[in-house]
């Protein structure tokens, strides 16, 4: 009966290893607010914890815990230490424990479910399943890169509204798919140099021929650098091996297929000719849209800077997109920066950045070790093992990782690509174990007395000894795994409810929405998205409301309700309890996020769009709740704006003159901000030539900018009616001059153009 368990526990554990590989990547589900990272994040926490179980009652079955240690066990191990201690000092630990909305992955769970799934793999892989997992990869990778060809080419492979773009890909967005194709590639590669059959070799390399093609027309510069690293890699050790002839003529084949493609995509003029006559559709772009990227200076600036003030454990797993307003350079703010200086980033675009700043010192210097340890392991093994030789594949699978590492420079660190790198780095060790190399040796740990060290490893050859340790692997396992199955229900189903209000909200059903959007927060109370939403949901039925004018006393009482809902929500995801003025305090409850200005903002909005017998009480907690949006985002524009906006409807021209002005200094080419100076300026009424100075401003602006011709006319109309009050007030000051005394009047200032 054990026997039976024990080998049916590792039949499950080896299927499931390949599942993972083969679904992780192309899984998507459209009942949830964000279709890609959250379902595939959720496919790997339940998927390795499930299997986490069931290795626990193998151990149980067998009386013993057996593992294969690698040089990576330790290093692993510090990562994962790392995680916990910055998930411990974290700005916002829930988000740090379950991710941030909508990434989701980087969290302390989903990296642990990684290192899990690592040694679950280096444990039960063998030569069939080794194969078998390698192959479920390179399957997906040729599903998602033949679903991209077909989008780029115009021929949607589903008909919803949702999946219709060119650049619509299952794996969310393009750069994560360009940097799993990149990894991918040279994996199939290996296994198509690795297979004896001519037929499934011939297969294998029209597979690669498909990711490249594939990665080639997203063209994304950084997946071209991080593919070049792994072929050099091999390029460096390829020489010490000989490849067949097949090998050969295929790999050559690809090489000029790629370097054909590249030159007609990046081309214009023969990527017009040839490449666009083949889309279909009115989009015939040789480029397809691909998304807007944090520049890596910036990132690293944002990253830098956030460690002056947490350098030991950084702000915290998933926060990257929390503490990037306090920490983004005011360069972002630039003139022809495509509006990036509007986006708050979730990530930096850079696995390596995002690490630094979430985990600080101690996580980057545990990964560090990891890719080092990893790295050097490569490089020996490759140049020193007589293996190798007779092997070629097990370079272009080694590439595959130094590809991963080094496209942590320039890309995120995904589920997908950090799913990959985990299982074939896995696969490699139990590659080498196989054939016998003292990289990785299995050992079966058992428990012992604390004197002696509590826990010691003795090698698998002894005979095998009933040992109370796999209870002590087993009931852990079992509370982790009811534990991320209860969590993962209710993230899920508050996923659910918010894909549902969303839609509402689209469909113009505001009662529904905050239906569905109360039903979401029930169910999940931690994340502050949800009540984010329904107090703009509350304040969009509120405005609307209020526009019919005459309200009723039922009418009245409804709006009341809405925005003492909204506030209260506010409050919730702030944490803000003001008593005057500059006066307040945070205090914290499930689902506080306190120091994401998104919360702030959207709270002051609501008190500044109060108005009647409370409008001055009100514009107290407007000034309290922008000012800490200020704190938190302090080259934000808008900001600085909105809180000049208060001011101004008080009639505090002063400080809305003020902070008018700081918005233009944080960003010179915001019209806005601009022509908003220039009203608080006519209302002072002593700065005629400021007036128009700003309104000219505010004009070669919206001309540099394209903007309704509508618009140009209204502000033109004011500044020639601003010149004429210049011309009145220079006409009278110059008659209120003694007669003896001759000065030659100032001429206007003239925007830049």
């Amino acid at each position: 009966m054990k026997e039976t368990i024990s080998i049916l526990a590792t039949k499950t554990i080896q299927i499931g290893l390949v599942l993972l590989a083969f679904l992780i990547p192309i899984f998507f589900l459209p009942t949830t607010s964000e279709f890609y990272n959250f379902n595939k994040v959720t496919l790997l926490v339940i998927g390795t914890f499930f299997l986490l179980f069931v290795w626990g009652i193998k151990m149980v079955a067998e009386q013993r815990v057996r593992i294969t240690t690698t040089p990576l066990d330790i290093p692993l191990l510090l990562f994962l230490g790392a995680f916990v201690l910055a998930t411990l000092f974290s700005i916002d630990p829930v988000v740090s424990f379950i991710g941030a909305h909508p990434v989701f992955f980087g969290s302390l769970l989903s990296v642990a479910a990684l290192i899990i799934l690592y040694f679950l793999a280096v444990v039960h892989l063998d030569s069939t399943y080794r194969s078998a997992l390698l192959v479920a990869f390179a399957a997906s990778a040729t599903v998602l890169a033949a679903c991209l060809i077909a989008y780029y080419f115009g021929h949607p492979l589903l008909s919803q509204s949702w999946a219709k773009a060119r650049n619509w890909t299952p794996a969310g967005n393009l750069d994560s798919l360009a940097f799993f194709l990149a990894i991918a590639s040279l994996l199939t590669a290996s296994l198509a140099v690795f297979t004896k059959q001519q037929i499934m070799k011939y297969i294998l390399f029209v597979l690669v021929a498909i990711q490249i093609v594939a990665l080639i027309l997203i063209n994304s510069l950084f997946s071209y650098i991080a593919i070049a690293t792994g072929i050099a890699f091999i390029v460096l050790f390829l020489t010490q091996v000989k490849l067949n002839q097949d090998d050969k003529i295929g790999l050559i084949i690809i090489s000029v297929i790629a370097v054909v493609l590249a030159v007609l995509v990046n081309v214009s003029p023969l990527g017009d000719s040839i490449i666009k006559p083949l889309i279909a559709g009115s989009d015939k772009n040789v480029s397809i849209t691909k998304p807007i990227r944090l520049p890596l200076q910036a990132a690293w600036q944002s990253s830098a800077s956030s460690l002056t003030i947490r350098p030991i454990f950084g702000s915290g797993p998933g926060t990257f997109g929390t503490i990037f307003p306090s920490f983004k350079p005011i360069s972002l703010n630039a003139v022809n920066t495509n509006n990036v200086w509007n986006i708050r980033f979730d990530q930096p675009n850079s696995g390596l950045l995002d690490i630094l700043a979430s985990t600080g010192a101690v996580g980057i210097i545990a990964f560090l070790i990891l890719a080092f340890v990893l790295l050097r392991v490569l490089i020996s093994f490759s140049n020193k093992s007589e293996l190798v030789r007779s092997n070629p594949f097990v370079i272009f699978l080694q590439a595959s990782l130094v590809v991963f590492l080094f496209g942590l420079i320039f890309f995120d660190f995904s589920v997908i690509t950090a799913c990959a790198f985990f299982l074939i780095t896995a696969a490699f060790f139990t590659l080498v174990r196989d054939w016998g190399s003292n990289l990785a040796s299995e050992v079966d740990l058992e428990l012992v007395t604390l004197k002696a060290g509590a826990i010691r490893a003795v090698s698998a050859d002894e005979k095998a000894r009933p040992n109370s340790f796999a209870w002590v692997i087993f009931i852990p396992a079992v509370l982790l795994f009811v534990g991320v199955i209860f969590l993962s229900w209710k993230t899920y189903q508050a996923e659910f409810y918010y894909r549902k209000a969303i839609v509402a909200f689209n469909d113009n059903k505001a009662d529904e929405t905050r239906k569905e959007l109360i039903a979401a927060i029930k169910a999940n109370t931690y994340r502050d998205t949800y009540h984010r939403a329904l107090l703009v949901t509350d304040l969009a039925i509120a405005q609307a409301l209020n526009r019919k004018g005459d309200l009723s006393q039922n009418e009245q009482n409804t709006l009341a309700a809405l925005v003492t809902e909204a506030i209260a929500q506010g409050k919730i995801i702030t944490g803000y309890e003001g008593s005057g003025l500059g006066v307040f305090q945070i205090k914290k409850v499930p689902g506080t996020s306190s120091y994401n200005v998104a919360n702030w903002e959207s709270l002051a909005n609501v008190y500044a769009n109060i108005g009647g017998n409370l409008r001055n009480d009100a514009s107290v907690h407007a000034i309290n709740t922008f000012s800490q949006a200020v704190r938190l985002d302090s080259t934000n524009p808008r900001l600085y704006e909105a809180l000049g906006n208060v001011y101004f409807n008080l009639g505090d021209v002063d400080n809305a003159i003020k902070n008018f002005e700081l918005a233009t200094s944080a960003k010179v080419d915001y019209a806005s901000a601009h022509y908003n100076l220039a009203q608080s300026l006519k209302r002072k009424g002593d700065n005629p030539a400021r007036v128009v100075n700003e309104l000219s401003y505010t004009l070669q602006i919206l001309k540099n900018n394209n903007e309704k011709s509508s618009v140009i006319n209204q502000v033109q109309k004011e500044l020639d009616e601003a010149q004429k009050e210049l011309e009145k007030a220079q006409q009278k000051a110059q008659t209120q001059k003694p007669a003896s005394t001759i000065t030659p009047t100032a001429s206007p200032s003239v925007a830049p153009k």
